[in-house]
């Protein structure tokens, strides 16, 4: 009686490890896997510029768009966004700077401008 108890159950999980694998297979053909190497995006910080101590406004690539973040130690708040198309990254980088950073003063100044533009307090 045991044998068939076990028979049962392993016959059971080959059936339910089957149907899961056909789902997998589908949703991999549909585009709809939402792991593996595939649907990993690429994220790239272009540049960071300290506020204060504890917040900074990080400039963001991430796949096809271009994000101005504001990162404190509790959040992180999207300020503004564009295509990445808009990022001009062929300057130096600056000396001792880690890989994606670039010292664009210039830039910076234009997107801080637009973030102080949308949080002004106007009276």
């Amino acid at each position: 009686m045991s044998f068939l108890v076990v028979l049962r159950v392993v016959l059971s999980l080959g059936v339910v490890l089957g149907l899961l694998a056909a789902a997998a297979k589908f949703a991999g053909r549909r585009g709809l896997a939402t792991a593996g190497p595939r649907a990993v995006a690429k994220v790239e910080v272009v540049a960071r510029h300290g506020l204060g101590r504890n917040s900074s406004v990080v400039v963001v690539r991430a796949m096809e768009r271009a994000l101005v973040l504001g990162v404190t130690e509790t959040s992180v708040t999207l300020l503004a966004d564009a295509d990445a198309g808009v990022l001009v990254v062929d300057e130096p980088v600056a000396p001792g700077a880690p890989p994606g950073m670039v010292d664009r003063p210039s830039a910076w100044k234009v997107a801080l401008e637009q973030v102080r533009e949308r949080t002004v307090r106007r009276s």
